[in-house]
């Protein structure tokens, strides 16, 4: 389960993003946890492979073809607002309403 703590509202990275879905029809519908946040900014990388989005203090990056492969960053203190892969996809940039720059492997 997704923890509160003095890291943020996923803990310290270790938890499991989880996922469910529901069948409709022939189509499956994924519901991502946790959700990205109204107004959060997004990114694809160039390939379209990975969506990156902010959702609270943490970055989810999910895999376009396979919605239950992610990852989750966490270390932001203040909400994450910005979210944007280099061109050459190997590093992930993100801000946070308190100013604070980070720069993640992808």
């Amino acid at each position: 389960a997704l923890a509160d703590d003095e890291n943020g509202p996923y803990g310290r990275g270790r938890e499991k993003v989880k996922m469910a879905s529901f069948a409709a029809g022939d189509n499956s519908c994924w519901a991502p946890n946790p959700l990205p946040e109204r107004g959060a900014s997004y990114s694809l990388d160039s390939d379209g492979q990975w969506l990156a989005y902010g959702s609270g203090y943490a970055v989810v990056v999910r895999e376009v073809a396979n919605p239950t492969n992610a990852k989750v960053f966490v270390g932001h203190k203040k909400s994450v607002c910005a979210v944007k892969f280099s061109p050459d996809c190997k590093i992930l940039a993100t801000g946070d309403t308190g100013g604070t720059l980070r720069m993640w492997e992808a």
